[in-house]
């Protein structure tokens, strides 16, 4: 039996797909993975057993390999990744003690998973617009973390018509926080380390009118 897998660059909500996926459509099957090595490449701690770690993919690009009749590709806005990055010590190189401002401005030393060491030229969000840009070239289904987790039952009953997945009687909705070091669950709150400054530098790389950029409040 083939299961619905989820792919996205890290840090954009894999945990909460994998985690609504599971519940609603294999309720009875225990997806739950091994537990591992998990964080920065140059800072690496163990976790636990992951409840529907089976459903997930990988950060990579689509060259990675993917099924392309049983996938979810999730994306969020490229200034909340980077703001979650921040904030989770086991997601940046230790000896980083730059400020945001500068953290987002910095030559990545990871690509695609900050699992893979590798001397990448990029800055964060020069690397989150190609991951998206890259994925949207593909027929996946795509998800936006904003909406997931604003109305979730509605963005994954799309998966219902186009994966022809069994529908629940019973939406089952997470009742607290999921994945590993979630970082408070404040829709809003990676704007408060986005400054003006920070804005105008964004826009300099992102167009406002691509896909992965959230405008409206949430």
């Amino acid at each position: 039996m083939s299961f619905v897998k989820t792919y996205g660059f890290p840090r954009s909500g894999s945990h909460l797909l994998m985690t609504l996926i599971g519940a609603n459509f294999y309720p009875s099957t225990d997806l739950t993975s091994p537990g591992g090595q998990v964080g920065h490449w140059a800072d690496r701690v163990t976790v636990p057993p992951v409840e529907y770690g089976q459903l997930a993919g990988h950060h990579g690009p689509p060259s990675w390999g993917y099924d392309k009749n049983a996938s979810v590709y999730i994306y969020r806005d490229g200034r909340a990744v980077a703001a979650s990055l921040y904030r989770s010590p086991h997601f940046k190189h230790p000896a980083n003690a730059a400020t945001f401002s500068e953290f987002i401005r910095q030559p990545l030393d990871w690509q695609w998973t900050v699992g893979n060491k590798w001397p990448n030229t990029s800055n964060v969000i020069d690397h989150w617009r190609e991951h998206l840009s890259v994925w949207k070239r593909t027929d996946v289904l795509a998800v936006r973390y904003e909406d997931l987790a604003r109305y979730p039952a509605t963005q994954i009953s799309r998966m219902l018509y186009v994966y022809k997945l069994d529908r629940p009687d019973e939406w089952t909705l997470p009742d607290k926080l999921v994945g590993w070091f979630p970082s408070g669950g404040k829709r809003d709150g990676w704007r408060e380390l986005w400054n003006d400054d920070d804005e105008a530098w964004f826009y300099e790389r992102v167009p406002r009118e691509f896909y992965g950029v959230m405008e409206a409040p949430f």
